[in-house]
């Protein structure tokens, strides 16, 4: 597990909107959480400074891959109240069609699941692409992108990510 340190780019949430292709969203009010968070990310927020990271846990079917290619974030490190912008190339071989989520897993369950954050979710299709996604960190937790293959939810075994982060924010 590398250390990686992105460029610094300016980059406005307005701009990532209308880069993302298809974009889904998933109601927390479906789910079984109790505490539901809005993580609806403010438009022409500047996303500038460069993150260091580490890769951590892999869940991923075998013919699947994720890669972490850059974080930027609102600051220069993981930390609650910030938002982070996320790019990466990734292979989808184990399904022809997925749902490719940034989110965070929280550290404890009574943290709550949040809600209103198309940027952090787009279709993909089986093959090779890129992706650039954005998430607000709104509790303590653990940053992930996700392949969900079922469209059910990230605990269904034919699903899995990558985590990623830094000291109590990755999930190794």
């Amino acid at each position: 597990m590398g250390r990686h340190k992105a460029a610094v780019v300016f980059i406005t949430v307005c701009v990532l909107a209308m880069n993302t292709g298809v974009v889904l969203a998933r109601r927390a009010e479906d789910s079984a959480c109790k505490r539901i968070l809005d993580a609806t990310i403010p438009a022409g927020l500047k996303i500038a400074h460069s993150v260091d990271f580490e890769v951590g846990r892999n869940t991923l079917a075998a013919r699947d891959r994720i890669e972490i290619k850059e974080v930027l974030g609102t600051t220069d490190r993981f930390a609650v109240g910030e938002v982070y912008l996320v790019r990466g190339e990734y292979t989808l071989g184990s399904a022809d069609s997925a749902i490719l989520t940034l989110s965070v897993t929280a550290a404890s369950a009574e943290e709550g699941c949040t809600t209103n954050n198309p940027l952090g979710r787009t279709l993909v299709r089986r093959g090779k692409g890129t992706f650039e996604m954005a998430t607000p960190i709104l509790f303590p937790g653990y940053p992930h992108v996700w392949l969900d293959t079922t469209g059910q939810n990230v605990a269904d075994p034919k699903s899995g990510g990558v985590y990623f982060g830094s000291g109590e924010f990755l999930q190794k």
